[in-house]
């Protein structure tokens, strides 16, 4: 339990979390900052602002990490959720989306394809979060 090891392996993964906690605060940040300066224009250049917001903003990201970290009972759940909404999204939904947005034209065959795949992407989107809130709900009670 106390073995060299161990403590060694404990102290790498906490480095490995400590030192990465920047990096994985960097996108939410980014969109929490652009969310409120396209909600809010400022005309003024006040850093302190700024930095006060940046400050708020990692420290909330950070904080309601935890908590979700420490609601989660079901990492299983977690994962099902997680994959069934990132590869929908990745795979169905965003590849029609740019496709409509960049290809020229109205009604061409390209962009009727786009708009099927489209729609399929999100039943399956849909029917994937469904089945996975439904089956944690069942389960739960």
């Amino acid at each position: 339990r106390h073995s060299l090891q161990g403590v060694l392996g404990r102290a790498a993964l906490a480095l490995a979390v400590t030192v990465s906690l920047p990096y994985n605060c960097f996108m939410p940040r980014q969109g929490l900052m652009y969310l409120v300066y396209t909600c809010f224009p400022s005309k003024s250049e006040n850093k302190t602002f700024d930095n006060v917001l940046h400050y708020i903003s990692t420290a909330g990201i950070a904080v309601s990490v935890v908590v979700l970290a420490l609601l989660v009972n079901d990492l299983g759940a977690t994962f099902e959720i997680i994959g069934g909404v990132s590869a929908c999204t990745i795979a169905y939904i965003i590849p029609p989306l740019l496709n409509l947005k960049l290809s020229p034209g109205w009604f061409t065959t390209n962009k009727i394809a786009s708009v099927i795949v489209l729609m399929c992407g999100l039943f399956i989107f849909c029917g994937s979060l469904g089945a996975t809130i439904y089956r944690i709900v069942t389960q739960g009670s």
